[in-house]
């Protein structure tokens, strides 16, 4: 069996490196191939003895060198300019890079110590004659076809493969010490892809080679190949047109992600779309990354900004929620970890676009476009407890701080203060100018969804605190702004749900600021201590929300006082800030209507929780209506006060 097998892998690279000079067709090789890998997965499964496994490592280990050969000799075929030549050459290469990938995956697979070095030799295929095709078809205006896709994908794939772990990394180090030509490939393949556009882009093997070019840059990232890593820092060029390239393959990605493994194209799976995350979020490629965020967010937010969102939240709802076959346990961990990276990068350039808009324009970014990044944001939000969970495998110190931003993004795109919407609808107390962010109540279940998700990420975000050894405050930071996030949920989704009113959403998000505010001085009791900046930041916000009773009672009122002490020992612009406003809420004296005010957000708050008929289309706190024994005690009490004031 031994020698049938090693017979035929002789016979098959044979005929592919001499197809240019003999009639062999390409149709005719590709079952060939496909037929020796059969045999060689038959032979090597079957407990093969000692002799067997090293006549085949001796026959791969020969054909390898020959295929190494035939890239060399291709390339310098085409660089004479033989025209005639170049289709034959184009599926040669094809056949060859299908045929040294199926080798160095059984060599790898099967361990076959002679084959394996001598296969990472293969790479003067792509790296020679693959690079040799581009540059004349780009110095001739060569008409791109839907071939180029086929024959770039298999450049791609082997190098990919062998680029890896796969075959060792010395072999690897000794062939690829130059970094120039691997650069020089990658930057021909990358402006080839981006020829390949309209409805090949993002689709089949341009896909699949968009992928493998993700993996490439990834492995650059690695130790073995850092003179390349560093080549293509210096190379800006380079750089942009990865990134032009890698985005469209996230929009493919989050498109085949959400199908079932099955049904996935290709080269989709976890583990490439980890190596196209590693890609866009490397050092190399980031800032342009950010730049072209940047850039597409002029009065709002660009289509760049709003599809890259879109991506992101839909991988999200993808992800997995334990690990996927193709990854490891930490691999698993750092795949969430990364998502939320880009996502956390997506919404600091859509925060910086709020500000933009604010400052220079005075009007805020377009409501069907903050609408629709809300709706988004929603999908993420609701994997946020598994997000936590899994970060406990594998825990960085950015982590909390990736979400915090996000969350604070969907604060701003729920309630801005203050500020103006498109449409000026206000819908709460002291200026604070409200969003719509739900159209009917079939928006209400998404809402409600990512609300229930954070309240179970609690747990799993005071953990991670402690297992990093957090500052308490970032822990504030981030409960801070679920808090708030929760009550601009309520005052969304109020107008809506109950009463269809603006009123209603102002009665909420009222009471939801008390709950706030008690919450931020639960916090205060902490230990370690909270730093005063956060909780001023927690504080003030639930007061600016609230009635502005709030600042007259006597809890809130001795942490004010606490505040401005501690606030007057720091430096920050951002203390000073908040010290003015501290030191104006102690000089508030009790105005009339105060004790109203706080009856009727206890009113709103007792009812929200019991669900009294006064929030059931029956009249509202303290209005004197209601179905009598329904009415909860708290809005008795509250509409007794309201009599005892219209009194006296």
């Amino acid at each position: 069996m031994a020698p049938a097998a090693a017979g035929a892998i002789a016979t098959v690279v044979a005929e592919v490196c001499d197809m240019d000079s003999s009639s062999t067709s390409y149709d005719g090789m590709v079952p060939r191939i496909n037929v020796l890998w059969g045999q060689l997965k038959g032979v090597l499964t079957g407990s093969p003895d000692a002799e067997t496994v090293s006549a085949l490592d001796r026959a791969i280990e020969t054909g390898a060198r020959q295929l190494t050969t035939l890239g060399t000799r291709l390339a310098a075929v085409v660089l004479k300019g033989n025209a005639a030549t170049v289709a034959t050459i184009e599926q040669q290469l094809t056949l060859a890079c299908t045929l040294a990938t199926n080798l160095a995956t059984i060599a790898s697979e099967y361990h076959l110590v002679r084959a394996a070095p001598a296969l990472c030799g293969c790479v003067t295929l792509p790296l020679e004659c693959g690079h040799a095709l581009m540059t004349r078809a780009a110095v001739s205006g060569s008409e791109i076809s839907r071939d180029t896709a086929a024959i770039l994908q298999n450049q791609a794939r082997l190098l990919a493969f062998v680029m890896g772990p796969h075959l060792g990394h010395r072999a690897l180090a000794a062939q690829l010490a130059a970094p120039e030509p691997l650069l020089a490939w990658l930057s021909a393949a990358a402006s080839t892809t981006l020829a390949l556009h309209g409805p090949l882009h993002g689709r089949g093997l341009l896909l699949e080679a968009q992928l493998c070019l993700a993996s490439l840059v990834a492995i650059m990232m690695s130790d073995v190949l850092q003179p390349h890593y560093l080549a293509l820092r210096r190379d800006s060029g380079l750089q942009h047109n990865l990134v032009q390239m890698l985005v469209p393959a996230l929009h493919a990605a989050a498109v085949a992600m959400q199908l079932p493994p099955d049904r996935r194209p290709g080269e989709s799976n976890w583990n490439t779309l980890d190596d196209l995350l590693i890609a866009l979020l490397s050092e190399p490629l980031f800032h342009i990354f950010a730049e072209q965020l940047e850039s597409s967010s002029g009065g709002g937010f660009g289509p760049f900004v709003q599809r890259v969102l879109q991506s992101t939240c839909q991988l999200f709802a993808a992800a997995p929620a334990s690990c996927p076959v193709e990854l490891t346990g930490s691999n698993f961990a750092a795949l969430w970890q990364k998502l939320a990276s880009l996502l956390a990068t997506i919404c600091c350039q859509m925060g910086e676009s709020f500000q933009q808009q604010q400052q220079q324009r005075g009007t805020a970014v377009p409501d069907a476009q903050r609408q629709q990044a809300a709706r988004s944001l929603l999908q993420a939000l609701s994997r946020l407890p598994t997000a936590l969970r899994v970060a406990a495998g594998a825990l960085t110190n950015d982590v909390l701080q990736d979400w915090c931003i996000i969350l604070g993004t969907m604060d701003q795109l729920s309630v801005q203060e203050p500020g103006l919407s498109t449409n000026h609808r206000s819908t709460a107390a002291g200026g604070v100018r409200g969003y719509h962010v739900i159209d009917s109540l079939a928006d209400v279940p998404a809402w409600c969804s990512a609300g229930t998700a954070l309240l179970r990420a609690l747990p799993h975000s005071a953990s991670l605190a402690v297992m990093s050894g957090c500052e308490q405050a970032q822990l504030s930071e981030s409960a801070t702004a679920r808090q708030h996030h929760m009550a601009a949920c309520v005052s969304s989704a109020t107008p809506a749900t109950a009463d269809g009113t603006a009123a209603g959403g102002a009665r909420h998000l009222l009471a939801m600021s008390v709950a706030q505010a008690e919450a931020v001085l639960a916090a205060v009791s902490l230990q370690p201590a909270l730093a005063d900046e956060h909780v001023a930041v927690g504080l003030l916000r639930a007061i600016r929300h609230g009635p502005p009773v709030l600042a007259t009672i006597s809890p809130l009122r001795q942490a004010l006082e606490g505040l401005a002490k501690g606030l007057q020992r720091e430096s920050s612009a951002a203390a000073a800030s908040s010290l003015d406003e501290v030191a104006a809420l102690l000089h508030r004296e009790p105005q009339p209507g105060d004790g109203l005010a706080l009856a009727q957000v206890a009113a709103t708050r007792s009812c929200a929780y019991l669900r009294c008929a006064n929030l059931a289309g029956e009249g509202g706190p303290a209005a004197g209506q209601g179905a009598g024994s329904q009415r909860c005690s708290k809005a008795l009490g509250a509409a007794k006060l309201a009599e005892q004031e219209r009194a006296g």
